[in-house]
């Protein structure tokens, strides 16, 4: 779990990754890994929030969502989110 993302946004740089706890915490949330497949959406939105959590704990998740609604690049986002969680 030692992968990370880097993002800019409005100026401020986000470091993006999991640990042990933010993946128990997530999961605790109601992600389950199973079901990415057949709720992609909301899967990937949670696995998105929960990638701030470890270095970003006091960003509120308005803000997060509208971090992600910016991501051009979508399907590779969710791909990195995936192979760190994984």
């Amino acid at each position: 779990m030692n992968k990370k993302i880097e993002i800019n946004y409005n100026g401020e740089k986000y470091t993006l990754e999991y640990d042990r706890n933010v993946v128990i915490q997530i999961e605790r949330a109601g992600l389950n890994v199973n079901e990415i497949a057949s709720k992609p959406v909301s899967s990937m939105q949670m696995l998105f929030e929960g990638a701030f959590l470890k270095n970003h704990k006091r960003i509120k998740r308005e803000e997060v969502l509208a971090i992600y609604d910016t991501i051009k690049n979508r399907e590779q986002l969710n791909n990195a989110l995936l192979e760190m969680y994984i």
